[in-house]
C-alpha cells in the first residue's frame, strides 16, 4: 500500500525504493507517519545497514528526501527532508540508522518575508503575496516552492459602528519573520481557517480552507474497529473566581494601577462562580478588559465573559487505536486526518460526530492506526453529567481482561505445537504424496477435474485439493460456553464477541484465507471476527458481516488477512461471533488455509 523512496536533492533522478511490500522490498525495520492539524508532518524510519552497504547511499542532513506514495489511493502522502539522522552501533556489532524527516510545510521556514503592510485586501491575495515572495527567496531550490490552491476564507466585513477598528483591515509583514510564522500568526490567527498541504509529483500546493472537514459514514465503535481508547477531561484552564481588570492608569509617582470592580461589587474585586467552585474548588484567575473605562462597564463585561465560560468549562480529548478496515475492503472510509466520524463507546457515554485532528500510521502494518479526536469544549451540563458517571477507566480494564483467559488457554497448545514442528516438517513430503494419491482416487485419471459443493466452494479445483498444510485446528477446541452447535453451525445470540474456534498457523505464506457460510435466524445482522493476539496487542484482524436471513439463504464469505513477509513463526488465530441484536447468528467454517495469492 505504501511505497517509500529515498533520494538526495542533488541527485533527485536516482530514487531508491526502501519499502514496497507489494514488490517484496523492505529495507526498513520500522516506518511511521505522524500528522497533526496545524502542524508539520513527520516520518520516522529505521533503515537497515545492508541498504547502505549495497547502495553506498550517503545520508545528508536537510538534503536527503523521503517520499511516501499511497499505491491504493494513487497519491503522495508525504514529502520531506531528514533533520536528525542517528547512526549507532549496538554491543552486538549491528549498525542502525534512525532517520527523522519533517514534511514539505517546513520548507516555508527557509525564507524570511519582506517588510510591508497591505490595506483591505482579500485573504487569497495576501496568501499569494506571501507565497510569491517565498518562492523568490528559495531561488534555485525549486522543490521548496509552493503553488496557491483553493482559498475559501472570506474577506471579513467590519461594521462601521462603535466596534469598528480600522487597523483590522491592515496586514503587516516583517523582515525578521519566516514565511511559515507569517502565515500561521498573521493570516490564520487573524482570519481563521486551516492550512492544508497537497503534494503531487512535481508540486507543493498550499490550500487555505475556512472549515476543512470530510464527513464519513464509517463509525469508530467498541466491538467493531476500536482497540483501545484514552478519554481525557482537562479543566486546567478553568477559572472559578474571576478578578477582572480594566483600563490602566498611572499614579503621581508613576506607579501603574488597573481599574477593578470593587466600587460596584460591595468592595470586592472578585466575582465567584458558585457552580464551578462546587466542582473544582476555588481557582482564581485574571482576565483583562483593557477597553473598559468604568467599574460598571467592567463588571458587565466580566459577567458576559462568565456566561461564555460556562460553555467551555473543560476540554475533552480522545486518543484511540483503531483498525482501519477500509484497507481490506470491510468499510467504505479510511480513518484519516480531517475526517469526521461517529464515535460510539457506550460505557463512556460517547455517541457523537467528532473530527480526527491527528494520526499515527504504521507504514508496514497500516491497518493499525492511532488517531486523536479533536479537543471538544464541555459545557457546565456536560461536566455535571460526567460527575454522575465517573466510569472513564472501566473500558480499558475490560478490553485488556477480555483476552487474558483466551490467551492462557491457547498457550499450552502453542507450546505443544512448537515441539512437534520438526516432526511436521519431516512428514510434509510424505503427506503431499498421499494427498496426490487421494486426488487421483477422487478425480480419476482425467486431469483438470473441479468439484463444487452447493455453496460454490471448490474443495477440489483442477485436480488439486485446497488444503492448507500450514494450518492446525487447536485441539481440544476452544469454544465459549454460550456457543451451541446445531446442524454443523456454531450458533450464538451474544451481543458481545464470543469465541467458537482457534487455529495455529505456520507463517510460511503471505495470506491467511478463511471461508465461512453464515446466516441469521431472523432479520438482523451479526459479525464474524478473525484476529491474532501476541500477548500484548492484536497483531492481525479482519471481520465480515452476517446479513443473510434463514438457512436456505446462507451466504458464503471469503476473508483474507495479509500476514506480510513470511517469518516461519507460529501465529495463533481466534474466531469469534456476535449478534447485533438478540437473534441467533449461525456460522460454519468451509476452509481455513494459507496462500501466496
Amino acid at each position: 500500500m505504501y511505497r517509500l523512496k529515498l533520494y538526495n536533492v542533488d541527485d533527485a533522478s536516482n530514487k531508491h525504493t526502501i519499502l514496497d511490500l507489494a514488490e517484496g522490498i523492505s529495507e526498513v525495520s520500522s516506518a511511521t507517519l505522524e500528522r497533526q492539524i496545524n502542524s508539520i508532518d513527520s516520518s520516522n524510519v529505521d533503515l537497515f545497514h545492508s541498504f547502505i552497504d549495497k547502495t553506498g547511499f550517503n545520508i545528508k542532513s536537510f538534503k536527503t528526501m523521503l517520499e511516501i506514495f499511497n499505491t491504493k489511493k494513487n497519491k503522495f502522502e508525504f514529502r520531506g527532508r531528514v533533520i536528525t539522522p542517528d547512526h549507532s552501533m549496538e554491543s552486538s556489532g549491528e549498525f542502525k540508522h534512525h532517520l527523522t524527516f519533517e514534511g514539505a510545510k517546513a520548507f516555508l521556514k527557509d525564507s524570511l518575508q519582506k517588510q510591508s503592510f497591505e490595506f483591505d485586501k482579500a485573504p487569497i491575495d495576501l496568501l499569494k503575496l506571501v507565497i510569491n515572495h517565498h518562492n523568490s527567496e528559495v531561488g534555485t531550490e525549486t522543490y521548496k516552492r509552493f503553488t496557491v490552491g483553493t482559498v475559501d476564507v472570506p474577506k471579513p466585513v467590519i461594521p462601521v459602528d462603535e466596534a469598528y477598528r480600522e487597523e483590522e483591515k491592515y496586514f503587516y509583514r516583517y523582515d525578521d519573520k519566516d514565511t511559515l510564522s507569517t502565515i500561521e500568526e498573521d493570516l490564520v490567527n487573524k482570519y481563521g481557517g486551516t492550512i492544508v498541504i497537497e503534494l503531487t509529483e512535481s508540486e507543493n500546493i498550499i490550500h487555505w480552507y475556512k472549515d476543512y472537514a470530510k464527513e464519513k459514514t464509517t463509525k469508530i465503535a467498541l466491538g467493531e474497529n476500536l482497540q483501545n481508547i484514552q478519554y481525557k477531561i482537562d479543566p486546567t484552564d478553568i477559572i472559578t473566581r474571576l478578578k477582572p481588570f480594566g483600563v490602566s492608569s498611572e499614579t503621581a509617582n508613576g506607579q501603574e494601577i488597573k481599574l477593578t470592580i470593587a466600587d460596584v461589587n460591595n468592595g470586592s474585586p472578585y466575582i465567584d462562580i458558585p457552580e464551578l467552585i462546587s466542582i473544582y474548588g476555588v481557582q482564581t484567575g485574571v482576565v483583562e478588559f483593557s477597553d473598559m473605562y468604568t467599574p460598571a462597564t467592567l463588571k458587565a463585561a466580566a459577567n458576559k465573559w462568565i456566561k461564555e465560560q460556562n460553555k467551555k468549562v473543560a476540554n475533552v480529548s480522545i486518543s484511540l487505536d483503531a483498525l482501519d478496515l477500509e484497507l481490506i475492503g470491510l468499510r467504505p472510509d479510511s480513518l484519516e486526518i480531517f475526517n469526521v466520524h461517529t464515535v460510539e463507546v457506550a460505557p463512556l457515554n460517547i455517541n457523537e460526530k467528532m473530527k480526527i485532528i491527528g494520526e499515527s500510521i504504521d507504514l508496514i502494518q497500516p491497518h493499525n492506526k492511532s488517531v486523536t479526536i479533536g479537543d471538544k469544549p464541555w459545557t457546565m451540563e456536560d461536566v455535571q453529567k460526567q460527575i454522575a458517571r465517573e466510569r472513564t477507566r472501566e473500558v480499558e480494564r475490560k478490553l485488556v481482561e477480555s483476552t487474558k483467559a483466551l490467551n492462557s488457554k491457547i498457550g499450552a497448545v502453542s507450546n505443544d505445537l512448537q515441539n512437534v514442528t520438526e516432526g511436521f516438517n519431516q512428514s510434509t513430503s510424505t503427506l503431499q504424496s498421499n494427498i496426490q494419491s487421494q486426488q487421483q482416487l477422487i478425480t480419476g485419471v482425467t486431469p483438470g477435474v473441479t468439484l463444487s459443493d452447493i455453496n460454490g466452494f471448490q474443495p477440489i479445483k483442477n485436480s488439486t485439493l485446497n488444503v492448507g498444510l500450514g494450518v492446525f485446528k487447536v485441539d481440544p477446541q476452544i469454544m465459549d460456553a454460550t456457543v451451541q452447535v446445531k446442524d454443523g453451525f456454531y450458533v450464538s445470540n451474544s451481543q458481545s464477541p464470543v469465541q467458537f474456534d482457534a487455529y495455529s498457523v505456520m507463517h510460511h505464506q503471505r495470506y491467511l484465507r478463511v471461508i465461512f457460510s453464515s446466516f441469521m435466524d431472523s432479520s438482523a445482522t451479526g459479525v464474524i471476527e478473525v484476529f491474532s493476539y501476541d500477548g500484548v496487542a492484536t497483531t492481525y484482524y479482519n471481520s465480515i458481516t452476517i446479513d443473510a436471513v434463514g438457512k436456505e439463504n446462507q451466504k458464503v464469505n471469503e476473508l483474507l488477512i495479509d500476514l506480510g513477509k513470511p517469518t516461519k513463526q507460529i501465529l495463533n488465530f481466534y474466531f469469534r461471533i456476535k449478534s447485533n441484536s438478540a437473534v441467533n447468528a449461525n456460522v460454519r467454517e468451509i476452509y481455513v488455509g494459507t496462500t501466496d495469492y
